[in-house]
């Protein structure tokens, strides 16, 4: 689940990313307090994952993009 956590300002947004190898695999809409954006991502093996957490809000307003309960489940094994 991908949102902004509760101290977030209002009018704040913000957006998240995943990477796998250094490629962006995933980028998300932008997020604003109180919503919530269900994930599901399938990956081929890759060697190396990142997440790029990112403040998208103008100047003087914080966001504080969060990941809640992130899972990797292994399938096929």
């Amino acid at each position: 689940m991908l949102g902004l956590s509760d101290n977030s300002d209002d009018e704040s947004s913000g957006t998240i990313g995943f990477t796998a190898d250094d490629s962006l695999i995933y980028g998300s809409p932008p997020l604003t307090p109180g919503m919530e954006l269900p994930v599901e991502l399938p990956l081929a093996k890759p060697y190396r994952f990142g997440i790029q957490l990112a403040d998208t809000s103008p100047d003087k307003i914080e966001s504080w993009p969060v990941i809640g309960d992130p899972a990797f489940l292994c399938t096929g094994v």
